[in-house]
């Protein structure tokens, strides 16, 4: 034992170095209660419900330990010739220890109580969480601990709920998708609004304003032609551009020559010209001839005529005078000319006959 006044080890009741008295040391006492919380002893149990504060056991037992001896000097007196400088007191220090007998945790009943609520509020946290967002994961260890239930009903229940689940996850995140998708994209309705009149009066003067009923008109193309659409489009343009010369259903013939009539083909004679079109649903481009008829012969200003009048659909935008000009630049150049607006092949030498080709709008 250490002297509590120089720390010397001793054996005897006096310090062998100093002189000192020992402190009388007592014999440790150990109480051990391996039936506490048990159902034959519910009397003894205390605040920390009889349970182990870790595994919920209620297999524990409490022991007392001693932690350390508190000594103070009770005396200044000398004693002469004993050696002793005074006298001393000593006391022991006892602490409770609880121990499991299930999981060996160990722990002092004083403060269990403490490890208790907040473990216990830990644990609700985290079961309210998991019901409310994974629902099946509470019942899974619930079920799970249910060693007395029939194991195939646990795991079938088991199934069905984290089927459930994710069948509820795909469906929220369909949802979102389609709602998604829906916003921001406007209904296209085809009503036609009309508006007869809108009347505004100011306060500081009597004036009205009024404002005119807007319209929406969309053009109708007459079907001429009904077997090539390319034709059907470029006579109906022909006609508005020309309305003193016009092109009738009469002159919509289909062109039969090798034995088979061809429907992106019209064939027709006009003032002693023959007039072919020419459509067809893959070609980018409609052309137009115009040529002679056997028996008939035509001057150049004739031709310069007919080429204006035919123009006009490729060219709505030039006048008369400009498409003059085209004629006569095609004239004075080769057989093949080409413009911004469509191309023009002529016959060499003598004008006997002329091709125009572009595309209509």
């Amino acid at each position: 034992m250490k002297c509590p006044n120089c720390g010397g080890e001793n054996s005897g009741k006096f310090c062998q170095f100093c002189g000192s008295e020992m402190p009388k040391e007592s014999t440790p006492i150990n109480i051990t209660n391996n039936f506490f919380g048990s159902e034959t002893n519910t009397t003894s149990q205390t605040s920390d419900g009889g349970c182990c504060p870790k595994c919920g056991s209620s297999k524990i037992g409490f022991k007392r330990e001693r932690i350390g001896t508190n000594s103070r000097s009770t005396s200044r007196k000398k004693y002469v010739g004993t050696g002793r400088k005074g006298s001393y007191s000593s006391t022991a220090s006892y602490r409770t220890v609880g121990l499991c007998q299930n999981c060996g945790y160990t722990w002092e009943p004083g403060t269990s109580s403490n490890f208790n609520l907040s473990s216990s509020k830990s644990n609700m946290v985290w079961w309210v969480l998991g019901w409310i967002f994974i629902f099946p994961l509470p019942l899974t260890i619930i079920l799970l601990r249910k060693n007395n239930m029939n194991k195939w009903l646990r795991y079938g229940i088991i199934a069905f709920a984290w089927i459930v689940y994710i069948a509820w996850i795909a469906s929220a995140s369909s949802g979102k998708k389609k709602n998604t998708s829906s916003v921001g994209t406007p209904a296209s309705t085809s009503s036609t609004i009309e508006i007869s009149s809108v009347e505004s009066t100011s306060s500081d003067a009597s004036e009205t304003i009024t404002t005119p009923p807007s319209s929406v008109t969309e053009e109708t193309i007459e079907v001429l032609y009904a077997d090539d659409e390319k034709i059907n489009f470029y006579v109906y343009r022909f006609n508005t551009y020309n309305p003193d010369y016009l092109l009738t259903t009469d002159d919509m013939k289909k062109y039969n020559h090798h034995g088979t009539e061809h429907d992106d083909q019209i064939r027709f004679f006009k003032d002693g010209f023959e007039i072919v079109i020419t459509g067809g649903k893959l070609a980018s481009k409609t052309s137009v001839y115009v040529g002679y008829t056997s028996g008939q012969s035509h001057t150049e200003d004739e031709y310069g005529e007919m080429f204006i009048r035919f123009a006009k659909v490729y060219a709505p935008a030039l006048s008369d005078e400009k498409l003059a000009e085209y004629w006569k630049t095609a004239l004075e150049g080769s057989s093949y000319v080409k413009f911004d607006e469509f191309e023009i092949y002529l016959s060499p030498g003598n004008v006997t006959y002329f091709k125009i080709e572009g595309i209509v709008e």
